[in-house]
């Protein structure tokens, strides 16, 4: 149906699918490494998954991913210029540091409850200055 476009932010995730082109699938398929919050647009390379960090450049392999996800679980990233310690990033690591961060001030929150044979689902979006900026149950 045709609509007025905002000429805006997305307010959240779900209106990439008023978006020409993103199907129910390729959202399903998207959403869970998207946000409508990040206004930085940078990937905290401490929490990112193996696909976000993938997406930051076509230089950057699964194998690069993973040592990435293996340096942070033994040491914390505390600055941006630590990528370049990570083995493999001398050549591209450079490229990265405008992309990415080392901390973040805001989470999206996924919970599923079942009791008594009944399910519960809810999903929030939480500012650490501000509370919570989303909420929605499903």
């Amino acid at each position: 149906t045709p609509y007025r476009p905002g000429n805006a932010y997305l307010k959240t995730v779900d209106d990439l699918l008023m978006i020409k082109g993103y199907s129910p699938e390729v959202f399903a398929r998207i959403s869970p490494f998207v946000s409508a919050y990040n206004d930085g647009g940078l990937v905290n390379i401490n929490t990112a998954s193996k696909e976000a960090l993938m997406a930051l450049s076509d230089d950057m392999t699964e194998e690069l991913a993973n040592k990435i996800i293996d340096h942070r679980t033994e040491t914390p990233f505390t600055d941006r210029s630590d990528l370049m310690k990570v083995s493999g990033f001398d050549k591209i690591g450079f490229n990265l540091l405008d992309r990415i961060t080392v901390s973040s001030d805001m989470f999206r929150i996924y919970s599923k409850v079942t009791s008594g044979g009944i399910t519960r689902q809810a999903e929030g979006v939480y500012r650490v200055d501000r509370g919570f900026v989303y909420w929605r149950e499903m």
